[in-house]
């Protein structure tokens, strides 16, 4: 059970999101604060509450900035960081020296010139009526031996002396129907069940398109540099 806890909150986090963001180290009342060096007015693409819920007509934000503004998915962060040597552990990864990022970051780029990061196909372990079709068209294939399973075991338990007359066989397939019927049903359900077990938690990936990892890398830069003109020391996802 534990396991299964372990990798139901493992694909849960790899599916949040996380934000990358340049800090400045800032001494408070309360001690050292890491904190944000972009105006929070450049990464809020709306003007509306973003807790209010009325349906209001979007307002864009004229000030905000997308080319400094990264949000995306714990696992596809991972999926850049690790590219770039840098490990994520327990959902997060360490606050990076701000120059030593840039110049991984750069390296990076430049060995992958006209190298894009190879792409992920969207995929989806199956749906429970995906499971349960299967376990249909199994039982179904399985269909001629059963009935003769079946019907072996109703003439060994109701046996006739002199043989069964036409009457017995009608009855004899009434029953053997209804009989099959019903154990395939059982076949099934159970079938099904021990497919929902084996595939575990329901999982969604949507994939990555060719160059994604260029892509982030060559934005987390951009980032890293404004950040740095602006006094930035580190950088992280957060």
């Amino acid at each position: 059970m534990r396991q299964w806890i372990d990798l139901i909150n493992e694909s849960i986090q790899l599916n949040e999101s996380m934000s990358f963001y340049p800090y400045v180290k800032k001494d408070t009342p309360d001690g050292p604060l890491w904190d944000w060096v972009f105006p929070r007015e450049w990464l809020k693409p709306s003007l509306n509450d973003p807790y209010s819920d009325q349906d209001e007509e979007e307002i864009p934000n004229p000030e905000y900035r997308n080319d400094l503004d990264l949000n995306i998915t714990n696992r596809n962060a991972k999926i850049v960081m690790d590219a770039l040597g840098f490990q994520f552990e327990n959902g997060q990864y360490p606050v990076i020296p701000i120059d030593k990022f840039i110049n991984i970051a750069r390296r990076w780029l430049q060995t992958h010139i006209d190298k894009p990061s190879s792409g992920l196909d969207h995929t989806t372990n199956e749906t429970d009526d995906e499971l349960m079709i299967q376990a249909q068209t199994q039982i179904e294939h399985a269909d001629t031996f059963i009935r003769k399973m079946v019907s072996k075991q109703l003439e060994k338990d109701f046996p006739r002396q002199g043989g069964w007359t036409d009457d017995d066989w009608r009855r004899h397939e009434n029953i053997l129907n209804d009989l099959v019927y019903k154990l395939k049903q059982k076949m099934i359900d159970s079938l099904f069940r021990k497919k929902k077990e084996e595939r575990g938690a329901r999982i969604f990936d949507f994939g990555l398109s060719p160059g994604y990892i260029n892509q982030k890398i060559l934005k987390m830069v951009k980032i890293a540099e404004e950040g740095k003109k602006m006094g930035a020391t580190v950088v992280c996802f957060a």
